[in-house]
């Protein structure tokens, strides 16, 4: 049986003044048209799951501080969010992707797992079939076209990478920002008045007092 393909989308091209206007429509565009002419379900999953790999990285950096150290944790060996994994768990937890966004995101991690480690595993095996049943972005089942499992699983790809073209852009206007953070002297205050805290002189000329915690047993 002939293998189910993505759909096309190179007769449905923007004029070239919108792609230029927003690069990422491109991006998107270009990355629908591999997944069509992907030879094997394989290689479809694979290349999926790393377009959308790519997108939680983009809207990580995006969030995140402009400095290297924010960079590093997403680029170079044994980066702390360099996994497919980890970005997922991480734009959710920045409240960066929404409650189905996370599931489906996982449901599709754990078929490219399946696929990854799985010599035989195809669209017919029966946890890839479970799994493609969980997607919630689906297309519309009917008895003309039943939603078979590489059906749903291209349609919430899809859907996904349609929904996260250009959240980095807008992400990126709340973008997070270095700041400075100094303690409240009343706070200390109030435990030195809750006998806490105590306040002792101390030779050095460069500061005229220092302060110290007691510890909670009252020493």
């Amino acid at each position: 049986m002939a293998r189910k393909k993505f759909k096309k989308f190179k007769a449905f091209r923007p004029p070239q003044e919108i792609l230029d206007q927003f690069p990422y429509v491109k991006d998107f565009l270009d990355a629908l048209d591999n997944l069509s002419d992907e030879k094997s379900h394989r290689g479809s999953v694979v290349l999926a799951c790393a377009y959308l790999d790519d997108l939680l990285k983009g809207m990580l950096e995006a969030f995140f501080i402009d400095r290297n150290e924010a960079r590093q944790l997403t680029d170079g060996y044994d980066a702390p969010l360099g996994t497919f994994s980890s970005r997922i768990r991480a734009v959710y937890a920045l409240a960066l992707i929404d409650d189905f966004e996370f599931k489906d995101l996982n449901t599709i991690r754990g078929i490219r797992n399946d696929f990854a480690h799985k010599r035989t595993a195809s669209f017919e095996t029966q946890s890839i079939k479970d799994r493609c049943a969980k997607l919630e972005c689906k297309a519309v089942e009917s008895p003309s076209r039943p939603n078979e499992p590489f059906a749903r699983f291209s349609t919430a790809v899809s859907s996904l990478m349609t929904r996260f073209a250009g959240r980095d852009v807008e992400i990126s206007k709340v973008r997070m920002h270095p700041r400075k953070w100094q303690s409240d002297p009343m706070t200390f205050k109030k435990l030195v008045e809750l006998g806490m805290a105590e306040e002792e002189p101390v030779k050095s000329p460069a500061r005229k007092r220092i302060r110290r915690a007691k510890r909670s047993s009252g020493g």
